[in-house]
């Protein structure tokens, strides 16, 4: 069994991980992680790619910058700026559509984000198709994941929290050390679409923005590979207000938004009933709930005994498996549950079929000695797709949703429970 290489618990963050190889904690934190790195364009090995840049902003075309009037440092610009930003602020509705260039003459869209007071809605393109979606009302949000390095096409509904996106302008240019040291060029008058704009240039050209001089409002921003290769551009409007339909999830055929407050519901329903218990070698061992999601198996127990060691694959055995984990522990858990609550977890290699699988056997140990197994019915099964996302409620200041347990069909072998329709 190979014991490296352990896969992300949460999904969003696990296909964001495989793009940028750097760690983070939360999807929202990383739209944020790339936004500063979109405003210090020397950092340190930093490289800006295609799938960084795809959670930043970008968008319009035809546009005319004149020779500058007034070439100055940031802190003479301070207090106008700030009045960009704070007007930018004061607008609930906002929409933003970002294109990619990478020093090429044609664009391509890659983002989307409407938000309005606690909704906003996040669109991610790849050479057109929807790759993800996050929709979010302050209460509920619906994510959608396209097809990805193995991981099928899936969605799901959680509780929002209260961190959102935002619509990015020049916040974080004002918040950035490499601009505050560096040259602002400001020209008036200067053409975009027909119509005339303040243009700031920030840093010799890394940055670029247009400005309507009577709203404060920017209207176009541009990020250039050191100051001479268009990378990307955003562009922004205002709106009074959105269509009905604005904020509804994306409803991709044959993929069900998984319902993740109902099913939370249903396994603390579970683990906290009486079980299914057997005695091994005077051990008594009570199996609570089995989980499985697109990677492993999870059995949910309470025991009087111990467990073996790490690496013992006596503790669960199971067909063709990856590795072994051990216990979740309380960060990872944050579920009700009752006292002395265990589990034993295994990862599968990818495409294990368990349809005829019928029992499920845990390791039962008094100590070091190894006493048999405890053998249950493998029914009743919850199917999630990523564990982690399960049994991790969301705390960070959203509703924490809950909802009645779907109903739990019995039978004698392989009968799963499914949520999310």
């Amino acid at each position: 069994m190979n014991y490296d290489n352990q896969p992300f618990e949460n999904e969003s963050i696990a296909r964001e991980l495989q793009a940028m190889r750097e760690p983070v904690e939360s999807e929202r934190g990383l739209d944020k992680a790339v936004r500063a790195m979109q405003a210090t364009p020397n950092a340190p090995k930093s490289k800006l790619n295609p799938w960084v840049l795809r959670l930043g902003s970008v968008g319009a075309a035809g546009l005319a910058i004149a020779a500058g009037i007034s070439l100055t440092t940031p802190k003479a610009y301070a207090s106008e700026l700030k009045n960009i930003a704070n007007q930018v602020q004061k607008y609930p509705r906002k929409y933003m559509k970002a294109y990619l260039f990478q020093g090429e003459a044609k664009p391509h869209m890659v983002t989307e984000l409407w938000t309005d007071h606690n909704q906003e809605k996040f669109l991610q393109y790849l050479d057109g198709n929807l790759q993800v979606s996050t929709v979010g009302d302050g209460s509920l949000t619906y994510k959608y994941f396209s097809a990805m390095s193995g991981i099928p096409a899936n969605a799901l509904k959680d509780a929002d929290v209260s961190e959102h996106f935002t619509v990015d302008t020049i916040e974080s240019m004002l918040t950035s050390d490499f601009f505050k040291k560096r040259k602002i060029l400001k020209q008036s008058g200067v053409m975009l679409n027909g119509k005339a704009y303040d243009y700031y240039d920030f840093a010799n050209g890394y940055y670029r923005m247009w400005v309507d001089p009577v709203t404060m409002l920017p209207a176009q921003r541009e990020i250039w590979n050191k100051g001479k290769e268009l990378w990307e551009r955003d562009v922004y409007e205002y709106p009074s207000t959105f269509p009905a339909n604005t904020f509804d999830p994306p409803q991709i055929p044959g993929v069900p938004y998984y319902d993740y407050p109902a099913v939370r519901a249903q396994l603390e329903t579970e683990l906290a009933a009486a079980g299914s218990t057997v005695k091994v070698g005077g051990v008594t061992v009570t199996l609570k709930a089995i989980v499985h999601d697109m990677q492993s198996v999870t059995a949910f127990f309470t025991s009087d005994g111990d467990q073996g060691k790490f690496n013992d694959e006596r503790r669960m055995p199971m067909p063709n498996v990856r590795f072994y984990t051990g216990n979740l522990s309380d960060t990872e858990f944050t579920l009700a549950k009752p006292a002395g609550l265990k589990n034993e977890r295994m990862f599968l290699n990818a495409g294990t079929s368990l349809k005829n699988m019928e029992t499920i056997k845990l390791g039962v140990w008094k100590k070091d000695k190894f006493l048999g197994y405890a053998e249950f019915p493998f029914k009743n099964v919850i199917e999630v797709p990523f564990l982690g996302n399960l049994v991790r409620r969301p705390v960070s200041g959203g509703v924490a949703m809950t909802a009645s347990a779907g109903t739990v069909k019995n039978s004698s072998k392989g009968q799963r429970t499914k949520a999310g329709k």
